[in-house]
């Protein structure tokens, strides 16, 4: 990581900004001088609750005030409230080109006629905004791609797809992974073949398993482990984008799938994301399976838990786990046919979630990447299901807990009996995690069967209607 960034960082925050000042001598009595990354180690973590909820906007802003930033936006609201940042333009002038140049690598950009599809929510989203606006930039500035912005309208969506894609000699959906998912099966219902559009996904929000990807694929006419056709990347409104799926990523995280080797390489249970991280604009550290980051922007964060589950993987360190393996990420991507001149040595990170992206069952820890693997895995769920969910834990009169799902039919599904449903996502769960969840199983405990509740997509959304609510 890029230590002189960091204390670049906290620099600038301990001069300008009112509220880290306060902050500080507020936990440890005074300003600290920071003189070494051992230094800067020793500074306290600042987090939504002491810090960002804590203090006014302008206070926590450079030079204590709002003027001057010239772009106001909030978050999804994932966790019931939206919270405001604001964008500096020294932080956004140099995006369009870096997103260039990543959609280059991943999709040749500069090459190919590109229509350009973003169907994140607009609006005080940053996602879709600030999207739009690069995209346009870099339709100015190559001559080679072609903007539209339907926003969440999947179906608009899916009427660009069928109307415009024929005379490009690509087309890239940017969206969040379920939504991008009920377009592209919207169209191949309308279209059938997809395979001559040349499409690709670039995705931003939620985790996906590497069942989406081949359901993705399969849908698009890509061959079976096709490294090229999904991009995602790790970020978040709080500090923008931090990281960016490779095609090194993508052949890694396909190798420990097929392979089975999740617990080998990285020492979790479940598919993270798998990004490399831009050291030339955040600091990233490690703490307790928390990834903590330090960034210049309008809002100057110093050691921020981003309360996302994660870990840190040096480049050399990566290729040697793998290498240990047997698997060289190097050599596959080049029988893939990407060029090594496009391959970043930065770090990696993985990312399993959010910190409250769970719930406690039964003395269990039931996460959402849980049930969105054993929902994308089962043919049967994955068919009837859209995959968006709501999960909570309901006591009854006699105290016992019960897994309760509300979930989402796909349109022009049924589900006729929502026992055996129930008792199919039961069964899949007792074999994905073991331990308690499978002794529920083998004793046929009622507890074992979630209790499901059908819904509309609007019913469970976010207080700002951009996302899924997973957690009730």
């Amino acid at each position: 990581m890029n230590n002189d960034y960091a204390l670049r960082v906290y620099r600038n925050a301990v001069s300008r900004v009112p509220a880290y000042r306060d902050f500080l001598i507020r936990e440890l009595g005074e300003i600290p001088e920071v003189e070494s990354i051992d230094d800067f180690y020793r500074l306290p973590f600042i987090t939504k609750s002491n810090y960002i909820n804590a203090y006014p906007l302008p206070a926590r802003c450079e030079d204590g005030t709002i003027q001057g930033k010239h772009s106001l936006y909030h978050s999804s609201g994932s966790t019931g409230k939206s919270t405001y940042w604001l964008a500096s333009r020294e932080t956004e002038a140099n995006y369009a080109h870096n997103l260039l140049n990543t959609l280059d690598k991943n999709f040749q950009v500069r090459s190919k006629q590109t229509l350009a599809i973003v169907s994140f929510t607009l609006g005080g989203s940053l996602s879709g905004v600030l999207f739009a606006w690069a995209l346009r930039e870099i339709g100015l500035e190559t001559g080679m791609m072609t903007v539209a912005t339907p926003g969440m309208n999947e179906e608009a969506t899916v009427d660009h797809i069928v109307e415009f894609s024929q005379y490009f000699d690509q087309t890239i959906i940017f969206s969040y992974p379920a939504s991008a998912k009920n377009i592209i099966e919207h169209a191949a219902a309308r279209c059938g073949d997809l395979s001559r559009f040349n499409i690709k996904l670039k995705l931003v929000g939620d985790t996906f398993s590497e069942t989406f990807r081949d359901n993705i694929n399969r849908l698009l006419g890509y061959p079976y482990g096709y490294p090229g056709s999904v991009s995602s990347g790790y970020g978040a409104t709080d500090f923008r984008a931090a990281g960016v799926e490779t095609v090194l990523c993508t052949v890694t995280r396909r190798f420990m799938h097929e392979n089975s080797k999740l617990a080998e390489v990285l020492g979790v249970d479940a598919m993270p994301s798998l990004c490399q991280v831009n050291t030339g604009g955040i600091f990233m550290e490690e703490i307790d399976n928390e990834i903590v980051v330090t960034q210049n922007n309008a809002v100057p964060l110093v050691r921020y838990k981003t309360s996302d589950r994660g870990g840190l993987i040096a480049y050399d360190e990566m290729i040697s786990r793998l290498a240990a393996l047997g698997f060289d990420p190097v050599k596959k991507a080049i029988e893939w046919g990407y060029s090594p001149a496009t391959f970043s040595t930065e770090p990696f990170v993985y990312i399993q979630g959010r910190k409250e992206g769970s719930i406690g069952f039964r003395g269990m820890t039931i996460y959402i990447e849980s049930i969105k693997r054993v929902i994308e895995a089962d043919e049967v769920l994955a068919d009837l299901l859209t995959g968006e969910f709501q999960m909570s834990v309901s006591e009854d009169e006699k105290g016992e807990s019960w897994l309760e799902l509300a979930i989402i039919v796909r349109p022009g599904k049924e589900i006729n009996d929502l026992a055996a449903i129930s008792r199919r996502i039961g069964l899949a769960l007792g074999k994905a995690r073991g331990g308690i969840y499978q002794t529920l199983v083998a004793e046929e405990h009622p507890a074992a069967f979630p209790r499901l509740r059908v819904v509309q997509r609007d019913e469970i959304k976010t207080a700002s209607g951009l996302k899924i609510k997973y957690i009730k």
